[in-house]
């Protein structure tokens, strides 16, 4: 059977530098320090143990829930237990330690008797330097320094670690721009989506504040820039790049005479393949037969150049019982202009006989009768000279 005794048992805190003219925190670390013994020798080895305050020496109430600390190695008897000043009571004055131990992973624990009174050593509460990285997070409590504990310039970019300021720690309205020095917010600071147009006050965006190609039509949304939101003169020719707006761009209807300046649109802005310029030419006796890109225009004489006509002329041709076609030239095309003035049909009775008229311009105008079977037909043209 195993038999543990444990002897010259101390409390004490240990380790600590605190480079802070306030008191030790409830935070600080203490260690439970005393020689174990096994069966009379020293032990060595590895040990699970359990520790639990009272309020007196025999019996008496447990002030706090059992500390159970495994695994815990012991050298030639010697046993110092850290422990989180957090898990014990405030008020550390008239309280007894029961500790109780076993070999690691074994059944039960055997207590050591007696309790020991807990005695506290003495500790620095001013220290007057704190060697580097002595002091980090897990050392300060969740906000036990404010903003009257830190000095101007006293937190920089490389005392505050990457993620460590998010929009949870920061107070409503506790950055203000004069808080932000020019250039320290770049596109790399600001995630993507993090800031929207809640963001901001009316007006605190200015041309100023915006710089160069910073904003890009990725980054507008559709709609969201409306007439309301351009001020009269604000965008300028300067300030579109060429090609930025096309047709796509443009609603139907949307751009209208009112929103185009005079002489805004000369021929340069003009696309002569889709656009016609201005008619800059015109035709001297004769007329227009085509207008062209430029603007200019091809000329052509008039197709005759009739000025007056004489006295009409009358011709008659006929084609008697079935004679067949029968034709008479009339006048040179250049010389007059002719139209059918009678057509005269007799002896038509049967349905596949054929009694026609026709005029033809053939290089001279011919009038042309024609008749089959024994139909009959007489043809009149009428002649207007040119003079």
């Amino acid at each position: 059977m195993r038999t543990f005794i444990s002897r010259h048992l101390i409390f004490g805190i240990a380790g600590l530098a605190l480079a802070s003219s306030n008191p030790v925190n409830a935070a600080a670390l203490f260690v439970y320090q005393g020689r174990l013994l096994e069966s009379g020798v020293a032990a060595n080895g590895v040990f699970d143990f359990e520790l639990e305050l009272f309020d007196a020496v025999e019996t008496g109430s447990s002030l706090s829930p059992a500390l159970t600390l495994p695994a815990q190695t012991v050298e030639s008897g010697l046993v110092s237990l850290p422990l989180d000043a957090m898990s014990l009571p405030a008020e550390m004055d008239g309280l007894w330690v029961e500790l109780r131990v076993r070999a690691q992973g074994a059944p039960g624990f055997t207590t050591l008797l007696p309790r020991q009174r807990f005695e506290s050593t003495p500790t620095a509460i001013v220290a007057l330097g704190a060697a580097p990285d002595s002091v980090d997070g897990e050392s300060i409590v969740d906000r036990s320094v404010g903003r009257a504990d830190l000095g101007i310039g006293a937190a920089g970019s490389v005392t505050i670690g990457d993620n460590a300021v998010t929009g949870s720690t920061l107070a409503a309205d506790s950055v203000t721009a004069s808080a932000i020095a020019s250039g320290t917010v770049g596109s790399a600071q600001i995630a993507d989506n993090a800031v929207t147009g809640m963001l901001f006050q009316v007006s605190s965006i200015t041309a100023a504040g915006v710089a160069e190609n910073t904003v890009g039509a990725s980054a507008v949304a559709n709609g969201s820039v409306t007439s309301q939101k351009i001020a009269p003169g604000s965008v300028v020719s300067t300030k579109i790049p060429e090609n930025a707006i096309n047709g796509s761009r443009i609603a139907s209807g949307a751009v209208t005479s009112a929103k185009i300046q005079a002489a805004s649109i000369g021929a340069s802005q003009i696309n002569s393949s889709q656009v016609q310029r201005r008619i800059q030419q015109s035709c001297t006796g004769g007329m227009i037969s085509q207008i062209n890109q430029d603007g200019t225009v091809t000329c052509e004489p008039d197709s005759v150049g009739i000025g007056a006509f004489g006295p009409p002329v009358q011709t008659f041709v006929s084609s008697v019982n079935g004679q067949g076609a029968v034709s008479q030239v009339i006048g040179a095309l250049s010389e007059r202009f002719c139209v059918l003035s009678l057509v005269e049909k007799t002896d038509v009775d049967g349905t596949n006989e054929i009694g026609k008229c026709q005029l033809v311009n053939a290089g001279p105008w011919v009038l042309q009768a024609t008749t089959s079977e024994d139909a009959t037909v007489t043809c009149g043209a009428v002649c207007f000279p040119y003079q």
